[in-house]
């Protein structure tokens, strides 16, 4: 048994470079071993040593077994007649995941036969041996007993324990054997050396959570979260069989060189931002530190010499950070070459000469927050105050976060919007955001001092600013009072350390919120401010102040007219939309509605399909916002635009004669919400002569089996032409559409 347990480990030393030494230990010798949790069978004493074996082998466990007096059959091949006549079928039901990245397996057997993709109930899936990342094997011993083994391998997990089952004539399975297939994080540890190694490990895993952040909705294959999540795991498997983790990441290709790529991306992705920087430093820090303590470990626990033990702590934690990173193989720039030099003087918070001499294009403000000086040279140098990065944040708001107060008064002075809110991002994948409306003033009480608070409202920061969140109700919401209440309280799970406890209740007071009545007035005289600058083409200050009324009224008409115009103007697309939809879904006023709608229009004519702040605009394209404010005020100027992008529409569309008529039909795909029911998914726009009538009865297309006939959803009078909208909730999808007792198929 010794020379096949030192022949595994001499196999995995010569793959790794290492020479293999006389003093390597056998396994009763290492500091954990498979052990049985539950025997019922004497097959179990077989299988332990099967496990043993295979444990300082390279392959998983359930695949390297091959238990003595067991024979391997195909599960979806093999079929039991059993003494009461019935029959046992086997098959392999695949629990899907992450769009085929984390399918899980199980063996059921049925009284039927089963197809390749077996339907079963959840009660045969229940009582059926656990699902496994593997795929578990089918046995049979001498007396054709059907025996299932398997593990509780996880997507990008190992496994803990080793199961196998049995299955009787009543199609029940019951558990012969159990494994301990790795040690328990809580059992005591086995020596010292272990638990500095261990310390090392978590440590490290810390400090790579901060490389790990905004992996988001990055596809169903969900690629990076299932990296990042398999760390931890992969950190103690490092602790008690190594050889298996760095086997593991070679069977994917060459460890050492997808580490130093990674490397190398990760060096640009520094550079991103000062969080980014300050996060791959404590990683460098962590893995230095972890590669001796692990190395030291390696010596005590396996016997390995230092030489042997360095080498594969090495190999063992690049596979660990190469599993855990997914930057892109190759291609991987997030800034261009011409920045780098600077970015890194001033995130290495370099003397200012140094920064004039390295020099450089540069307008993100973000990376010098820390660096007074630099943060001076970028702003002489007309970076803009205001910039934003995709979910809004601006640099007055990084400032905040890092209690930076010197150059939050250098952003001040230059023009910083002390009332910018933050938004929800359209990249999902990057930023996995909770929290949005978010201001300079909220991010000081979370995290700044008293001082820097103080700055922000003698700057005109309004306390009365809501910050909304999707899934911490309680914990990200409300004023920056109600912040500064959360994080000085005592006894507080995230306490502001930079609020001295004397100084909570003057700046309670101060960020006291007005009264509604207040609140409602301070909104008039910025709305009469706004239409001065913009009637003066001071638009940027007509643009602030509206924000700012928005949030004192959210659903003032007037306000929200001004500010969806003057976004627009300032080429604002997605808070132009914004603002004229939140008109369109609160006033009754037709007049009112029409204009929105109009605008609307016009920002889509121009924008098309837009994403802004987790909603989507333009779905129905700029006719349908067209054709909404003509029915709501058909004034001459609305027929006329929409007349001309009715026949300028470069969208499908065909003709039919109908009433001894032409009529024009433009096709449209649509995604918006309807009154009632499913969403419409296809608009109608029918073009004809006045002098006739088109009866939404008359139109139909056919799908397979089923006639679809569209609803009317209004008719509007454009002077010697009439406009017949139909809306359905299925779409032509390239079907004739049929029109009285013609026919045509749209085309572009």
């Amino acid at each position: 048994m010794t020379r096949l347990l030192l022949g595994g480990l001499l196999t995995l030393l010569s793959s790794l470079g290492l020479a293999a030494t006389a003093d390597i230990p056998p396994l009763g010798r290492t500091w954990f071993q498979p052990t049985l949790q539950e025997s019922h069978a004497p097959i179990c004493t077989e299988l332990l040593q099967a496990a043993r074996e295979a444990f300082v082998g390279s392959r998983p466990l359930l695949e390297a077994l091959e238990p003595n007096g067991l024979r391997e059959v195909p599960p979806r091949e093999f079929s039991q007649q059993h003494a009461n006549g019935s029959q046992s079928h086997f098959g392999i039901y695949t629990h899907p995941g992450c769009g085929g990245g984390c399918e899980q397996y199980q063996i059921v057997a049925s009284r039927q036969p089963l197809a390749y993709h077996p339907e079963v109930t959840a009660a045969q899936l229940d009582q059926a041996p656990q699902r496994s990342s593997r795929m578990p094997r089918l046995f049979v011993d001498e007396s054709q007993q059907p025996l299932v083994l398997s593990d509780d391998s996880a997507p990008g997990a190992p496994d803990h324990s080793l199961f196998l089952h049995e299955l009787d004539a009543d199609h029940n399975w019951t558990l012969v054997c159990q494994i301990a297939t790795a040690p328990h994080r809580n059992s005591p540890p086995a020596s010292a050396e272990l638990v500095t190694a261990r310390q090392a490990m978590d440590e490290l895993g810390r400090a790579m959570g901060g490389l790990a952040r905004g992996y988001g909705s990055c596809g169903s294959l969900r690629s990076g979260d299932r990296r990042a999540s398999g760390l931890p795991e992969d950190l103690w498997l490092a602790l008690y069989r190594p050889w298996m983790l760095y086997a593991r990441a070679d069977r994917f290709g060459d460890p050492q060189q997808d580490f130093q790529v990674d490397s190398a991306a990760l060096e640009k992705w520094a550079l991103t931002g000062l969080s980014e920087f300050q996060a791959v430093r404590s990683y460098r820090q962590a893995l230095e530190r972890a590669q001796p303590t692990l190395a030291h470990f390696y010596s005590k626990a396996f016997h390995w010499s230092p030489e042997q033990s360095e080498s594969i702590a090495q190999a063992t934690l690049q596979a660990a950070v190469g599993n855990a990173l997914a930057f892109p193989s190759s291609g991987y720039d997030p800034f261009p070459a011409s920045e780098r030099a600077l970015r890194q003087a001033i995130l290495e918070g370099r003397p200012i000469d140094d920064i004039h001499q390295v020099g450089g294009p540069l307008s993100d403000l973000s990376i010098a927050i820390e660096h007074p000086q630099a943060m001076q040279f970028l702003l002489e140098r007309g970076a803009d105050p205001n910039q934003r990065n995709p979910f809004g944040k601006t640099p007055l708001m990084y400032s905040a976060q890092h209690n930076q107060l010197e150059t939050a008064r250098l952003l001040l002075a230059a023009g910083a919007d002390a009332n910018a809110m933050t938004i929800w991002p359209d990249d999902t994948c990057s930023y996995t955001l909770q929290t949005s409306k978010m201001t300079a003033l909220h991010y000081a009480a979370r995290y700044a001092s008293p001082e820097l608070i103080e700055l922000l409202l003698r700057s005109g920061a309004a306390p009365f600013i809501r910050s909304i969140s999707k899934a911490y109700q309680k914990g990200r919401t409300g004023t920056a009072l109600e912040w500064l209440k959360r994080h000085s309280a005592s006894g507080a799970q995230e306490p502001n350390p930079h609020i001295p406890p004397d100084r909570v209740r003057a700046l309670a007071q101060a960020l006291q919120v007005p009264t509604a009545e207040q609140v409602q007035q301070y909104a008039r005289q910025l709305t009469l401010q706004a239409e001065k600058d913009y009637a003066e083409g001071r638009l940027v200050p007509a643009y602030r102040a509206l924000l700012l009324a928005r949030e004192a009224s959210p659903t003032d008409a007037r306000i929200l007219g001004n500010l969806s115009l003057v976004a627009y103007k300032l080429g604002d697309i997605g808070p132009a939309l914004e603002a004229g939809q939140q008109l369109i879904d609160s006033s009754q006023d037709a007049k009112q509605l029409a204009n929105a709608w109009f605008n609307q229009g016009l920002v889509c004519e121009a924008a098309g399909l837009v994403s802004y702040n987790d909603r989507y605009y333009c779905r129905s394209g700029s006719i349908y916002a067209y054709y909404q404010a003509a029915e709501l005020d058909s004034t001459p100027a609305r027929q006329s635009k929409l007349l001309e992008q009715l026949r300028a529409a470069k969208q499908a569309r065909c003709q039919v004669a109908y009433a001894e008529e032409e009529v024009d039909i433009l096709v449209q795909k649509d995604y918006r919400p309807s009154h009632s029911g499913p969403w419409i998914g296809q608009t109608l726009y029918a073009l004809y002569p006045s002098a006739i009538s088109l009866s939404a009865e008359d139109v139909s297309w056919q799908l397979k089996t089923r006639t679809i006939k569209p609803r009317e959803a209004g008719t509007l009078e454009l002077g010697e032409w009439r406009l017949s909208v139909l809306e359905s909730h299925d779409s032509l999808s390239g079907a004739p559409l049929q029109v009285g007792d013609d026919s045509c198929v749209a085309q572009r």
